[in-house]
């Protein structure tokens, strides 16, 4: 197997683990695809134009994704955050309006 297609298939495999949310699996694999990287670097010259091209569009659809999931972690780390400090929370009617949730009543506020 060439350099090139065990950079494409670590750049599949990394896709799939972003789709699935296999998050702790991607330092590994963020170390293979830096040194496949560099291997590629090294040889820039005598590759092929369009197997570059492949392979800049995979890392660039990765890149998306990864920051899709770095906005969904933080999007959740800020409602875990405003739970636990007991601010208000809302949701979405059927309908598609924003409406209130109803927050328990805590045992000290009924004292």
């Amino acid at each position: 197997m060439t350099l090139i297609h065990e950079l494409e298939d670590v750049l599949a495999e990394e896709q799939n683990l972003l789709l699935t949310g296999r998050y702790d699996q991607l330092p590994d694999l963020a170390e293979r695809k830096a040194r496949l990287a560099d291997a590629l670097a090294q040889n820039a010259a005598k590759l092929p134009t369009k197997s570059v091209a492949k392979i800049a569009a995979q890392a660039s659809h990765n890149e998306a994704l990864l920051a899709s999931a770095r906005r969904g972690i933080q999007a959740a780390l800020t409602e875990v955050k405003q739970i636990t400090q007991g601010e208000h929370q809302s949701t979405y009617s059927k309908e598609g309006m924003r409406k209130p949730l109803s927050r328990p009543v805590s045992i000290t506020q009924k004292l």
